[in-house]
């Protein structure tokens, strides 16, 4: 019995030793796997609140303090007149807490800069005329900026806490987001324990659900929301570009993984536009060459962003290649033919029949037969445009 007894004895610590070991290895798994991931989520609303802070003050300089009316009120010390266009920006921009005028000396070298002073965010404005050309040399406009107000607009997910920090300087890489979620939560121990028993075959899909079980299309549909703020037109017209997508996708027999795919395509295909100038965005004449070059972009910055999430690798290159003509004149890589993904095809033609038939302020939209007309001219997958055409309400 005593040998026995000790192979039983040694066979025990043997499933201690390999219990503890694999309970380590898990537990250590989660740490750093939810480290990077927080880490990533930091740097991505990070770098969102900054592109919102800049573009905001674009638009409200040239929008407010780059204006004829503006200049001259203000040199004939009409109050009225900037107390009114005050609460149009506190109104517009959720980002602005508080506006007021302040005495100080002004060279025009920049339409605005920004100082951070004391946890507090702050943007000073020149005041020109039209052709900014002229300005007034001893007035600023001081707005205090509060990116705070924008986190629950960005959060990837309801259970996701940031906080903002703000270090003095004179730059908009100042602004420092800190996640105060925790690394590791009472579920990553329950299932390092039960990894230990169940061993390595069960890692993966452990691993797999950890690092997404957080954060999926929600939090970036959160992102469109806030880019309709930059671009009022992009929601609306996101909603409609998904459910085209996914009409043509039924209409083809896809299967349901397919057609949430082309879905979920659809409303973050132009999720890239949260870093393009918001005067570019609005305009509403004819863009320049360099405004368009600058557009056009947005395919390239919605894949890199859309790519960030590991279960969303499929939509993004879908949203990457969405501007491609069969003809090899889209962009952003000038593919031809099937060298363009088949759903990316569906989503450029989505795409089209509902910019084209939509309402803009430099035209009236299209009717539908309209515009199957002019579509059926454009190098598109013509198939697809004959099947949105039986499928879609005119």
């Amino acid at each position: 019995m005593g040998f026995f007894q000790q192979m039983f004895q040694e066979h025990r610590k043997t499933k201690i030793i390999v219990f503890v070991l694999l309970f380590s290895i898990s537990l250590t798994g989660f740490f750093r796997l939810n480290q990077s991931r927080i880490a990533e989520l930091e740097d991505l609303v990070e770098s969102i609140i900054q592109s919102y802070v800049i573009s905001s003050a674009d638009g409200i300089s040239v929008g407010y303090f780059q204006w004829d009316e503006m200049y001259d009120s203000i040199i004939a010390m009409d109050d009225s007149f900037l107390d009114h266009y005050t609460h149009d920006i506190l109104s517009t921009f959720p980002v602005v807490d508080e506006i007021e005028t302040i005495n100080a000396p002004f060279d025009g070298s920049a339409f605005y800069k920004f100082r951070s002073e004391n946890q507090e965010l702050y943007l000073y404005f020149g005041i020109f005329d039209s052709s900014t050309e002229l300005y007034i040399e001893d007035m600023l406009i001081r707005m205090k900026f509060n990116p705070s107000n924008l986190l629950k607009q960005v959060l990837v997910s309801n259970k996701l806490n940031f906080t903002i920090v703000i270090n003095d300087g004179d730059s908009i890489e100042n602004i420092q987001i800190s996640s105060n979620e925790k690394t590791l939560s009472f579920f990553h121990f329950i299932s390092a324990f039960f990894l230990g028993f169940l061993g390595i075959l069960l890692s993966h899909t452990i691993k797999k659900y950890s690092i997404s079980s957080h954060y999926e299309i929600e939090g970036l549909a959160n992102i469109v929301m806030l880019l309709s703020k930059k671009d009022a037109y992009t929601a609306e017209h996101s909603k409609d570009v998904a459910r085209y997508a996914e009409t043509i996708a039924k209409s083809l027999g896809m299967n349901r993984k397919q057609q949430k795919t082309l879905e979920k395509a659809g409303y973050l295909h132009d999720i890239g536009k949260i870093g393009i100038s918001e005067s570019i965005l609005n305009k509403t004449g004819r863009l320049e060459k360099e405004e368009f070059d600058e557009i056009k972009k947005h395919s390239t910055i919605g894949y890199e962003i859309v790519s960030q999430f590991p279960n969303l690798n499929e939509v993004a290159i879908i949203v990457k290649h969405h501007h491609e003509l069969l003809d090899g004149k889209g962009y952003p890589d000038g593919l031809m033919g099937d060298e363009i993904p088949f759903s990316s095809q569906i989503l450029a033609v989505a795409d089209v029949y509902s910019a084209m038939t939509t309402d803009r302020p430099y035209r009236k939209g299209y009717t539908g037969k309209a515009t199957f007309e002019i579509m059926e001219g454009m190098s598109l997958n013509q198939e697809l445009v004959a099947l949105l055409k039986q499928n879609v309400t005119h």
